[in-house]
């Protein structure tokens, strides 16, 4: 998507905006490393959320990704009563 900014004020207000954003992603940002055999699940309609570079030792990085429902995990925790 391009955007086209009429004058130079708008330039700045938008790069002002932009750069004000980064840091209150960057106060709230948390990294932390998974294990093997750890997972993460993100709700993306309310986690902003990314991955960092990577440099393997001794073998390749493996990302597998689905989409499901937050209904059905929702409805499979509270019969298994991880959650009320």
């Amino acid at each position: 998507m391009e955007v086209k900014l009429k004058s130079e004020p708008e330039y700045e207000m938008l790069d002002a905006a932009l750069n004000k954003f980064e840091k209150i992603l960057d106060q709230n940002k948390v990294n932390f490393k998974l294990e093997e055999g750890e997972a993460v699940l993100v709700h993306n309609h309310r986690v902003l959320h990314g991955r960092e570079s990577w440099e393997g030792a001794d073998r390749d990085r493996e990302l597998l990704g689905c989409y499901i429902g937050a209904g059905e995990v929702m409805s499979r925790w509270r019969v298994e009563n991880l959650v009320e």
